[in-house]
């Protein structure tokens, strides 16, 4: 389950459209909550002022009446006036509030029509009331309770004490509470609302990333057809996508890739028939001499001149192999950096290619001669300098001219390091491939028949392994430049 690409992309959009929805409601809920909670509080203090008002002019005529009636301030309301209080307070209905009088006992005295629960208030409300009395407090309070005896839910309560006209003494008590059970009934429809909204928002979500997640994972699949095709053998496939993006570099990638395979399998297929044919060059010689020594053919007068033809192949064996192995070590090699003076390094190195320089009639310049630390492994960079030196002498012209120089960036704390030559040079065509492992250009091969195409493979892996660079200059008939980097010695690397 959610393996693909469609239902992982359904399931993490349905998740954040799930949680975005829950979030605006509890944020919507609490919003509604508290707006319809101030507009009761308000509403309802304005009536229970307006209540209160009523009931104490009434008291004032009841006290200013005539004919002798004496009404007790105990019934807060004088039967003289009853009827006509009792219609005044159904305007109140009219708005959904609820009006109840109690005397000082808690006992309903007076309430609206719809208010039919006669039960005594509750000790609780009365206790609240009585505590603000006591602390001079006799302005009214808002509260929510379970009011009513039928209720489900707390009503919205405005509560004020009645005191007698005098203001000295508590006579009873005003309760204006909400009738209406609306806000309940928007709570509902608003969570409904937002269920359903949520509902079909995923399912429509779901429906669009169906179809989406399936054009996004067409090419995937595509590339995974292609990939399954040229594992299975069939080389000459390459993933070709109607994409652009990140799958178009993907594509890009894989076929990269996949040329990069190709080519060093042919490479492989090239170095065995290579070292097998230089293998095979002078074990024949070699076997076919001794045997002529062994057998008597080759008189004992030459036999010295052939062993030395031998020994000769002999050590060209050994040097094959040892090319071999020190191609193995370098791609496996371990650093063990240290601060030399990369301009003696390179002269000394120079100085070993002394005799071939001087039957070439080569002509050697060095730009730099100025001392130049950095911290490299020495033997290793003594490898890079020896091959590229090698080359550029094997493939100068008679009375041609190598240079050498070395430059110093400070401010990038580098050094660039480049042999230089007159040659023939490597074309442009083919200069992606001069690092490559085995490679050797067509031109040459002419020139050299003993080497294996790993000399600019050994320099390319101890740049690499220095975490550096090396670039090549080239073209036809332009000579060739090999230029790398090594990182400038620090205060640190000297210990200092």
């Amino acid at each position: 389950m959610f393996k693909n690409i469609s239902s992982r992309i359904i399931l993490t959009f349905s998740s954040v459209v799930l949680a975005g929805l829950i979030i605006f409601a509890i944020i919507t809920y609490g919003v509604f909550t508290k707006y319809s909670t101030n507009t009761d509080s308000a509403i309802l203090s304005l009536s229970g002022k307006s209540v209160m008002a009523a009931v104490s002019g009434y008291e004032m005529l009841a006290e200013d009446s005539s004919g002798g009636h004496n009404c007790d301030p105990e019934t807060i309301i004088c039967d003289m006036y009853r009827e006509q209080f009792e219609q005044n307070l159904e305007k109140y209905s009219d708005d959904n509030i609820g009006v109840h009088i109690y005397d000082a006992e808690g006992k309903l005295l007076i309430a609206t029509k719809k208010c039919t629960d006669p039960s005594p208030l509750s000790e609780t409300l009365k206790y609240e009331t009585d505590k603000r009395i006591a602390n001079g407090n006799a302005s009214g309070f808002f509260t929510q309770f379970v009011f009513h005896s039928t209720d489900t839910e707390k009503s919205n309560l405005y509560m004020l004490p009645i005191l007698d006209n005098e203001g000295f003494r508590h006579v009873g008590y005003i309760v204006v509470s909400s009738m209406s059970d609306g806000i309940y009934v928007a709570r509902t429809q608003l969570i409904k609302a937002l269920l359903s909204s949520c509902i079909m928002l995923i399912i429509g979500t779901a429906f669009s990333i169906i179809i989406i997640g399936k054009r996004i994972a067409k090419p995937i699949n595509q590339i995974c057809n292609d990939v399954k095709k040229y594992s299975g053998g069939r080389l000459d496939v390459r993933v070709n996508v109607a994409a652009d993006g990140e799958i178009a570099e993907l594509a890009t990638s894989i076929n990269e890739m996949m040329d990069t395979i190709e080519r060093n399998d042919k490479n492989k297929d090239t170095f065995l028939a290579s070292v097998a044919h230089d293998l095979r060059t002078p074990m024949t010689t070699i076997s076919g001499f001794a045997d002529g020594i062994l057998d008597g053919t080759i008189p004992a007068a030459s036999q010295e001149r052939y062993l030395s033809i031998i020994s000769e192949e002999t050590k060209r064996l050994s040097r094959l192999i040892s090319t071999l192995l020190t191609t193995t070590k370098m791609q496996n090699q371990t650093l063990h950096p240290k601060v030399f003076d990369i301009t003696d390094k390179l002269i000394s190195t120079l100085f070993t290619f002394e005799g071939k320089i001087e039957d070439k009639h080569l002509s050697v310049e060095i730009l730099n001669n100025t001392p130049i630390l950095v911290n490299a492994d020495p033997d290793a960079i003594h490898q890079v300098l020896y091959n590229l030196i090698h080359n550029a002498v094997k493939f100068s012209p008679t009375g041609g001219s190598l240079v050498a120089d070395i430059t110093k960036d400070e401010e990038n704390g580098k050094a660039f390091i480049t042999i230089r030559n007159d040659g023939a040079g490597i074309p442009e065509e083919e200069l992606p491939h001069v690092f490559d492992k085995f490679y050797k250009s067509d031109f040459s091969r002419g020139l050299d028949k003993s080497g294996m195409g790993l000399g600019l493979f050994i320099v390319k892996t101890v740049i690499d392994n220095h975490k550096e660079k090396i670039t090549v200059d080239s073209g036809r008939n332009k000579g060739c430049a090999f230029t790398f980097s090594l990182s400038l010695a620090t205060a640190k690397d000297m210990g200092k």
